[in-house]
Order: structure tokens, then C-alpha cells, then sequence
């Protein structure tokens, strides 16, 4: 290495690099170096000690060279041995240089893939090399195992490997076989031969508008080490296997044991997804299914008819997660009004169905209304139950050409329910479950008296729009708080919403000086920012006309601060060429329905909108979104954006223009993009530093160079989390109530974190004194107990959460030693966690922690409004069985690993750094398994060791020195 040339590097740092670095070879660069993670450190040795011993091997005398090359080669091998430390034994290479080939039974040797089973290989059905079908024939004969995903299967194809995999029936090897319905290029009969040989599982997704699977792979396992993957642009058709024009990588595990590790596991994990149901060749309904899903999406869509639905009847895992954040509302908080907010077409009947439908049974179901202004909308409803029910003859419709038998289950218009006057005959308590579709039109007069009236014991509102154009808030109908809201990335990936391509551009607008009051900015100070602002207009013209390409089939809202906003804007692209009008809540009704007619023909491409959610605009052929006012709530965020991401016809992404200024430092840049695409506020500077690889689905995102400088210098200032600039919101947030807020008040007021609010330095009280809202009247006990609560945030289990604060009003000393063995180590996991460290703490004092919180009152006190923090982002009902008898630890909640040793009764192990524990006594084995094993955003050489399969399958990968005949092994 005579010097290194300018560029990224993933190179070990070894005696010449150092050199060269030190000598500033080239002169003017600037290098990067980190330490390397001792997860990665056996793969960056490895490959350096590769090269090395390659370059020795090849540089040995011509004379005897490979009798020298071979024992060059054990010698390097004998050398790895330590004495001193306990290795494995290092495996010699035989003196006579041979490869083994094959081990086989009877004399027919069998025959190998043209390219080693050891080497990785580019296959291109090039002329002079072999095609991909004969390969893959010869990798089928030898197989101990087969995983096939490809998008389709045509008859040509199957044909081609028809005999191949009858070889692999008589053998009885193991086939699995995922495939889709997508374009219906799926040749029926080709799957129907396939999945009638009796070792091959098939599964197939029906709705390949939603789950477009475009993975083409091949996995051919053999138990010796020796697997192939084929990984490339082939599906299997006739074409693909012969003479088309497909690049096929071909990997061996012998070479690259990881990329074939997360083969497997990336094939497991949709193997267990409920979107590939088992088809079944014999299954005639099953038969019919497929056939008309093939039909379907074989069709060009003006030829479609309306989508079937396809599902079964469980909820998908999105809406299992908003079903177990409804159970632990009513269950853990006593919430019995909730709001579920998701997008169009994600299943919120659905979900309202499920719900229903696991409500306590006995003998008869639940009295139900369900209410919606649209006939269509209850039809499908009411279909929806019934599916999930399965009961063909469940409940009676009310609507204008629609009398019930029974107002016992009944879905009703609102309109014909009032009309009717079905309230004051049945009563204002009948109904024990009421469903409120749309449910942002709960404030307008039709609804408002309605919904008040009644006296359900459980009442659930759906809606994709919370935020009315009236500006009228739906929450207090519903305990002031959203239930559960899907998040942005689940819809995405699910494709029940589009991609989209989002572009920050810097605008050159200062708004660091303009007024700030309770999370936002003053809407007349913004509003003379940017009315008349030619220059800011014009650079948003020009990014529409340039990013979106061929503006003129553009279908464009633009959010603006205000009306004449609005009005400048429209006005500004009307002069640009640009068709272009404002719809605000002052333009009159047939206005508003004019505009979107306009928009969706596009005569107008362009409407700008102060209201979020008029209906009048809520178009879904809407492809582009232009962000020209700076939006800090995340939810409001969402929710225009969601305006643009709407399914339709033809269209494939939607196009985001986000317009940034200089911003001042309260603004919740890190809240708007851990919606977009989740983290924490550190791990969203990382990926906006380095490149976005967290976004859903096929989405893109992109900040010019000045707006990614503004967002990052905004996301590390809030994560300095400055506690005068903290105490001053807390003080204008206590002047607005005329009161001092709770904690759980200032989070949600604010945007904090509870730990922007716990530090080494204070917590909540300290914040209060710094606000001059109470006194500082603390003794140092109190303020060293609150200085430990930082420990505790990540408590999520409802139980602890109840019971310690309980236990801190009414225990003495005396009464402590009466408490059960799973409280009592409740309450020396709060000792652990609180006073480990502490040198005052006596050694075995269990009940320490409690004691001294409940003599410090300040502290307690503190301690209280704390948990009911933690209860308050609780987000599922707790399990009922503790995961071993006794030990208050509980399955899907969040521990530290001296919890864990605590709760388990072993106190004398904390400290212990191995990943696993036998406790004979309680015939029990404990795994702590690191998940995260490299700080890299992806390690690929040790991502895939441990992982989830399935819900209920876990991937664990034991230490190499654990044989399968090792006690440890068996148990």
C-alpha cells in the first residue's frame, strides 16, 4: 500500500495504514477513524487476516509451492493457540492438499452446480455460461431443504423443474414455497401441481395490490454447511430460467454465513405473516379464492371491479395493537370513551368488530348501535361484524329505506335515528356499545345532542381526521385523549396508504424572532412573514415546477398560515401559469365542491387550505403536499400529510415539499420526524446526519444542505434539553391555567420527555422550584431520592405502578414484613433500582427504598405524580400470569437486567454479565439476549444471530463452546 487515495473506507487499521496516516500521505486530507464495536471485531480481523494470508500464500518460492503453502498454513493455525486460555482446537489442514467433494451413498456420484458450493457467483444466462434453470436443477438434486419466494409461477417454469422437484418428493425433502397473486401472471395450474406433491408447503397472498411481494429467491439448505442462495430479478417462468435477460447473485454459506443467516430468517418471519395463507390444492372455496384473486389482479385497473376484501378472521398485528390499547384504557385507566384515529382503508371497522366482539359473552351479545351518515358506509359495516362474527344474520340497518325487526344490534344512520326518535323509545342506556363512525362530526348539531344523550357502557369513535375545520376539538367527547393513533410507517408498509417522497427545502425565512406562546408561534407574526414574501413564493413555484416534473398533471393542497395567505399563494401560481385557487371555511359550500371537481380534473392543480380537514378537500386522487407554514404538532402534521397519501387509481407515491425556515429553539423538529419514520430523539439525529434507512416501505427523503443544518442544529439543542429554557414553558404553560399544571399535564402541553424532565441534576420538583412554583423547602434526602428517579422511567408494568404507591400510603415497617412474596420483591426492585449505589443503603434491607420515600414527603410526593405519568403512556393491558409463580415479572413489559435478577429472588446475582441463567430450583433457564449487538445503525455480520421468527417464535443463537449433547444443549 504505496498511499491512500481520497474516499469512504471500511478498513481495519493496521502498522502501514498508521504509517501513511501519520505521515499526512496525501497531504490536505483529513481522516475519520472509530473505535471498532467488539460485536464487528472477529469480522474486521477475519477479513484482514484473510487478505494477509492470501498475499503470504501467493508469495512463496514457485519451487514445492503448494507442499509450502500447506504447511505455511498449519503453522499460522498452531500459532492461534493459547495455552492460557481455553480455545477450541484449532483445525489442521491435511498434508496431502485435497477438497472434499461430496459424501454419497451407492455408485452413481452425484453431480454439483457447475460453480463451487464454496464461492459466490454472478449468473447472467449469458452466452458460454449456464442458465439459471439448469443450476437451480442441479442445486434442487442435492438439497436437504428448499425455500422458494417469488412474486410468480408460471406453467413453463414448473414445467422446467417439474422433474426436479418430483426427485425432491421421493426423497421426502422439504419444500416451502411463497408466491403471490401480483399482476395475476400466477398460472393456477402450475401452483395447484406444485402444492400437490406431498412435501411441499405452499402459501400464497391474495391481495397483491397491498402486499406487493417483488422478492425472487431461492434457498437450497444442506445440513452440512454448505447451503446456496440464489438471490436475484428471476421469478419462475420459463423466460427467467432460460434465455431472459436476469442477473442472479448466487451466495454459499460457507463464504457469507450471515447474508445466508438473514435469508433464513427474513424467509421465516414472512413465512409466520398471516398475509400468506396455506393453499390447499384440495380446498374447492379455497380454489374459487384464488382463481378469482388471479382474475382480479390480472385486470387493468379501469377494468376492476370494486376490490374484494380478503381476510381472515384475526386482526391484522396493527390492529391487534390498537385492540390491546383499548383493553388496557377501560381495564388499567378506566377509560370507557375512546377515540381510535388511523387512516382511510386501514380497518378501523374492523378493528371496532374485533373489539365488539371479544366483549364478556354470555348468551347474548352486547346491545350494539353502531351510527354513520353514509347507507354505504353501515352496509360494509354491517358486513364486517358479521364476517368476524360469523353470523350471516346479525343486526338490522336503520336508513331512510330501511326499517329494523329489532333495535337490539342496530346500524343506523344518524339521520334516520334521530328522525325516528329510536332514542326516547329505547332509552338513553339500551344500547351497552355504541360505535361512532366519522366521529369528527360529533360538535355538528346533527350529532352533538345525540351523543350526549346517550349512556353506552362503552363508547368508541373512529375517525381519520380528529381536527376539524371549524376548529371545534372532538376529544372532550371522548375523555380528552386519543385512545390509539396507527402509526404513519404500519399504514405505509402495509401499503394501505402511498409511499412518499419528501424534499426539505430551506426557504430563507427568519422566524427565530417571532412571538412564542404554548407550543407555537403567533399566527399574525407568521402570517406578515410570509404575506407579500414574492421571493419565498417564487422559490416555492419554482421547487413545485422542477421536483414534481410534469406539474400539469399535479394534484396539489398547499397549507398556509392563514386566509389571505391562502388567497396570496393561489394568487402568486396563477400568475406563474400555474391554475391555482384558495378554499377556505369563508368560501361558501358550492365553491368548495367546485374547487375539488376542478382539482380532481385537473383544471386546478394547485388548492391551498388553511382548514386541515375540510371534507370539501379531502381528494384522494391528491398526489403532492405543499407544507408552507411550520406545523408543531406531529399529530396536525400527520394528518396533512396523511391529505396526500391517500389510495387511488393509478397513482404510486405522493410528493412532500416542506418549506423551512430559521426556527426558533422550541420548535419540535424531533417530534415531526419520529413520526415519520420512529426513533428517539438521539437515533433521528443519527439518521438525518448519516442517511435516512428507517423509512417505511418505498418512501425517499431528502434535506438540502442549509434545511438539514437548521433541523440539526434545532434536534441537538432540544437534546441538550436546556432547563431554563424548560422552566420557562412550564411557567407560561402555569400562566395560561392561571394554575400549576401536573406533570403528565406539562408533558402533554410541552412535547417533553419524562427524561428531558429526570436528570442527575433534578426531576419535576426541581423544575417547579426553578419556576418559582413552589417552594424550596427540600431537605437533601429529597433531593438525592429524586435524583435516582431518572432510574425508574422505564417502568411499564401496571401492576408495580399501582401497587408501590399504595403500598407508600398505608405500610408500616410491620406491616411490610406481612406482604406477599411478589410484592415484597416489587418493592426490593424499587430498592435496587433507587439506592444501590448508595453507600447509606444497608446491605439487605429490602424495604429500603419504601421506607425512606415514605418518610421524605416531598419526595413521595414527587414519586406519586411520577407513576401517574408512567401509567399515563402504559400502552396494553398487563398479563394476568406472571411469567414465573411469585415473581413479579411479566411477559411484553420493560426491565433492567437487576430487576429482573431481583424479581427473581436472586439479589446475590446482580451484577452478573453472562447471557444465561440456570435456576434448578425453579427449573428455569433465563436468556438475556442482546438484540442490538453493534451500535451501527445495521451490522449485518451479527444482526441476525437472535431475532424474532414470528409472535410466538424466537431465533436464539447459544455460544459456540454449548454442544447439542451438553446439559445446557439438552435442556
Amino acid at each position: 500500500m504505496k498511499q491512500l487515495k481520497e474516499g469512504l473506507y471500511d478498513q481495519l487499521v493496521t502498522r502501514r495504514v498508521r504509517e501513511l496516516l501519520d505521515a499526512r500521505e496525501p497531504p490536505g486530507l483529513e481522516s475519520w477513524t472509530e473505535p471498532i464495536e467488539e460485536a464487528d471485531c472477529p469480522d474486521y480481523l477475519a477479513r484482514h487476516l484473510i487478505g494477509q494470508i492470501k498475499h503470504l500464500l501467493r508469495s512463496l518460492p514457485s519451487d514445492d509451492r503448494k507442499r509450502r503453502q500447506l504447511e505455511l498454513a498449519n503453522n499460522l493455525l498452531a500459532s492461534l493457540q493459547q495455552p492460557d486460555l481455553d480455545l477450541p482446537e484449532q483445525d489442521l489442514v491435511d498434508p496431502d492438499g485435497l477438497l472434499l467433494r461430496a459424501l454419497y451413498r451407492g455408485p452413481a456420484r452425484p453431480v454439483p452446480p457447475s460453480a463451487p458450493l464454496g464461492t459466490a457467483n454472478l449468473m447472467m444466462n449469458a452466452a458460454g455460461e449456464p442458465r439459471l434453470g439448469f443450476e437451480l436443477e442441479r442445486e434442487l438434486a442435492s438439497a436437504d431443504s428448499v425455500y422458494v419466494i417469488v412474486s410468480f409461477i408460471q406453467w413453463r417454469g414448473w414445467q422446467r423443474l417439474k422433474n426436479a422437484f418430483h426427485n425432491l418428493a421421493g426423497r421426502s425433502v422439504p419444500v416451502r414455497v411463497l408466491t403471490t397473486t401480483y399482476i395475476g401472471a400466477t398460472d393456477f395450474r402450475a401452483i395447484e401441481e406444485l402444492a400437490k406433491l406431498p412435501n411441499v408447503e405452499l402459501r400464497i397472498s391474495l391481495d397483491g395490490r397491498r402486499r406487493r411481494l417483488h422478492a425472487k429467491a431461492w434457498l437450497f439448505g444442506r445440513e452440512n454447511g454448505f447451503s446456496s442462495a440464489y438471490i436475484g430479478s428471476a421469478n419462475l417462468s420459463g423466460p427467467a430460467l432460460e434465455d431472459g435477460i436476469e442477473w442472479t447473485v448466487k451466495l454459499s454459506e460457507a463464504e457469507t454465513p450471515h447474508v445466508v443467516n438473514r435469508f433464513r430468517s427474513a424467509f421465516d418471519t414472512l413465512w409466520a405473516d398471516a398475509e400468506f395463507e396455506v393453499f390447499n390444492p384440495r380446498d374447492e372455496e379455497q380454489c374459487r379464492r384464488v382463481r378469482r384473486a388471479l382474475e382480479a389482479a390480472g385486470k387493468s385497473p379501469g377494468q376492476r371491479d370494486a376490490a374484494p376484501v380478503f381476510f381472515d378472521l384475526r386482526p391484522h398485528p396493527y390492529q391487534q395493537a390498537t385492540l390491546d390499547r383499548l383493553e388496557s384504557e377501560r381495564l388499567d385507566r378506566g377509560h370507557f370513551r375512546n377515540l381510535v384515529v388511523a387512516p382511510t382503508g386501514t380497518g378501523k371497522t374492523l378493528v371496532s368488530a374485533f373489539d365488539y366482539a371479544r366483549q364478556p359473552y354470555t348468551g347474548r351479545r352486547p346491545r350494539l348501535l353502531f351510527l354513520a351518515h353514509r347507507e354505504e358506509l353501515l352496509r360494509q359495516a354491517r358486513d364486517r361484524f358479521r364476517h368476524v362474527l360469523r353470523d350471516e344474520s346479525f343486526a338490522d340497518l336503520l336508513t331512510g329505506s330501511d326499517a329494523p325487526a329489532s333495535y337490539e344490534h342496530l346500524f343506523a344512520t344518524i339521520q334516520s335515528f334521530r328522525s325516528r326518535g329510536v332514542l326516547e323509545s329505547q332509552g338513553v342506556d339500551y344500547w351497552e356499545y355504541v360505535v361512532l363512525d366519522e366521529a369528527h362530526h360529533v360538535p355538528a348539531e346533527s350529532y352533538r345532542d345525540t351523543i350526549a344523550a346517550l349512556r353506552p357502557r362503552i363508547l368508541l369513535g373512529l375517525t381519520a381526521t380528529p381536527e376539524r375545520m371549524d376548529g371545534k376539538s372532538i376529544l372532550p367527547w371522548f375523555d380528552n385523549r386519543i385512545a390509539d393513533e396507527m402509526r404513519l410507517w404500519h399504514a405505509v408498509e402495509r401499503q394501505y396508504l402511498v409511499p412518499f417522497d419528501y424534499y426539505g427545502v430551506h426557504d430563507g425565512t427568519d422566524l427565530s424572532g417571532l412571538s412564542w406562546s404554548r407550543g407555537s408561534y403567533a399566527i399574525s407574526e407568521l402570517e406578515h412573514a410570509y404575506l407579500g414574501n414574492r421571493r419565498r413564493a417564487n422559490l416555492v413555484i419554482s421547487q413545485f415546477q422542477e421536483v414534481y416534473g410534469e406539474w400539469r398533471q399535479a394534484r396539489a393542497i398547499g397549507f398556509c398560515v392563514s386566509i389571505e395567505h391562502a388567497r396570496f399563494m393561489a394568487q402568486c401560481f396563477e400568475q406563474a401559469g400555474i391554475p391555482a385557487a384558495a378554499i377556505t371555511s369563508e368560501s361558501p359550500q358550492d365553491q368548495r365542491v367546485q374547487a375539488s371537481r376542478l382539482l380532481r380534473d385537473r383544471e386546478v392543480n394547485v388548492l391551498f387550505t388553511v382548514d386541515l380537514f375540510n371534507e370539501g378537500v379531502d381528494i384522494p386522487e391528491v398526489d403532492c403536499v405543499l407544507f408552507l407554514r411550520p406545523t408543531e404538532s406531529s399529530t396536525v402534521f400527520l394528518q396533512q400529510l396523511g391529505r396526500g397519501l391517500r389510495l387511488d387509481t393509478g397513482k404510486t407515491s405522493c410528493l412532500v415539499l416542506d418549506f423551512i425556515g430559521n426556527q426558533r429553539r422550541e420548535f419540535r423538529f424531533d417530534q415531526r420526524f419520529s413520526a415519520l419514520f420512529g426513533g428517539t430523539r438521539q437515533q433521528v439525529i443519527r439518521e438525518i446526519e448519516t442517511g435516512i434507512t428507517r423509512l417505511p416501505g418505498n418512501c425517499y427523503f431528502h434535506l438540502d444542505k442549509e434545511a438539514q443544518k437548521i433541523i440539526l442544529d434545532n434536534l441537538k439543542a432540544r437534546l441538550r434539553a436546556a432547563r431554563a429554557r424548560m422552566t420557562a414553558e412550564l411557567r407560561a404553560l402555569s400562566n395560561g391555567l392561571q394554575r400549576t399544571p401536573s406533570l403528565v399535564e406539562f408533558l402533554s402541553e410541552t412535547g417533553y420527555e419524562l427524561d428531558d424532565v429526570f436528570t442527575k441534576n433534578g426531576g419535576w420538583y426541581s423544575l417547579l422550584e426553578g419556576a418559582g412554583l413552589r417552594p424550596q423547602d427540600r431537605s437533601d434526602e429529597d433531593q438525592f431520592l429524586s435524583s435516582r428517579f431518572r432510574f425508574l422511567l422505564h417502568i411499564d408494568s401496571q401492576r408495580w405502578l399501582n401497587r408501590i404507591p399504595s403500598l407508600l400510603k398505608e405500610s408500616s415497617e410491620r406491616s411490610l414484613d406481612a406482604l406477599p412474596v411478589m410484592e415484597r420483591r416489587m418493592v426490593e426492585m424499587l430498592t435496587f433500582r433507587l439506592l444501590r449505589s448508595e453507600a447509606r443503603q444497608p446491605d439487605g434491607d429490602w424495604r429500603g427504598g419504601l421506607l425512606r420515600l415514605r418518610a421524605s414527603l416531598a419526595a413521595s410526593s414527587e414519586f406519586e405524580e411520577l407513576c401517574t405519568a408512567l401509567r399515563d403512556r402504559v400502552t396494553w393491558h398487563e398479563e394476568e400470569t406472571p411469567i414465573v409463580e411469585d415473581c413479579p415479572l411479566f411477559l411484553h413489559r420493560r426491565y433492567q437486567r437487576d430487576e429482573v435478577l431481583v424479581g427473581l429472588g436472586l439479589p446475590e446475582k446482580v451484577g452478573m454479565r453472562e447471557g444465561r441463567l440456570w435456576i434448578e430450583r425453579m427449573n428455569t433457564e433465563i436468556f438475556f439476549v442482546t438484540l442490538d449487538k453493534s451500535e451501527k445503525s445495521f451490522s449485518p455480520s451479527t444482526r441476525y444471530d437472535d431475532f424474532a421468527v414470528s409472535p410466538t417464535r424466537f431465533h436464539w443463537q447459544s455460544q459456540s463452546t454449548t454442544s447439542e449433547d451438553s446439559p445446557t444443549g439438552r435442556r
